[in-house]
């Protein structure tokens, strides 16, 4: 009986630290703490949702078509061209998918000219890929891009995250002016960040290959 009693009072005593240890081991399991989103807005939310949420945030104003925004149903996009980041000033673009739910953003720095590309926009994209490591950790794998190796119409990366849920990169962009008569005239380059969804991302990619699918069989049966 004596055992017994001594027996109980040593799992007793030695208890909490056996809860102490296992809590210290989970907490070193856990996954960091990311917010699906953008600040409090959750990937998911209405096309009217985010507009109000940017409107009572005063990044939007009321009347959207004012210089310097855009509500544009029909590509499913807001952008907002002054927001403040840091010491950087970029456009974020909210991007809804085909039902017009919120699944990506993206920063955009200003677009310039080839000869801005080795000073402000790789400055600006060194800044902007501190501000994503500071915001989702250390990068799954960064590269050096360089003037060569931008492609128009695409983004070279500058670094990309192993998140589970969340596609992130950082990158350039390189897009063409186009004349009045459809030629190219020139080319602009920005520093980008892109955050997007990834199970809504892949629904809208779908979404998109089956559309010009079918428009291409439409096509095919008007000659």
């Amino acid at each position: 009986m004596r055992k017994t009693i001594f027996t109980l009072i040593i799992l007793l005593l030695a208890s909490p630290f056996v809860e102490a240890k296992d809590a210290k081991h989970s907490s070193k399991q856990s996954p960091p703490d990311i917010f699906l989103g953008f600040q409090t807005l959750p990937f998911g939310s209405s096309h009217g949702e985010v507009r109000q949420y940017l409107i009572d945030k005063n990044y939007l104003p009321f009347d959207s078509r004012k210089e310097g925004y855009y509500d544009d149903k029909l590509t499913r996009a807001i952008r907002i061209h002054d927001f403040k980041l840091g010491s950087l000033t970029v456009a974020v673009v909210f991007l809804f998918n085909h039902n017009y739910k919120f699944y990506a953003f993206y920063f955009e720095t200003m677009q310039l000219d080839a000869g801005h590309f080795n000073t402000i926009v790789q400055v600006s994209g060194r800044v902007l890929t501190d501000v994503f490591k500071a915001k989702y950790g250390t990068p799954k794998k960064c590269f050096e891009p360089t003037f060569i190796d931008l492609k128009t119409g695409s983004t070279s990366y500058l670094c990309t995250w192993n998140q589970n849920d969340l596609e992130i990169y950082t990158g350039f962009s390189k897009e063409a002016l186009i004349g009045q008569w459809a030629e190219t005239t020139g080319f602009q380059y920005a520093a980008v960040g892109y955050v997007s969804l990834k199970s809504m991302g892949k629904e809208q990619e779908e979404f998109e290959r089956t559309t010009e699918n079918e428009d291409t069989k439409e096509a095919v049966g008007n000659f």
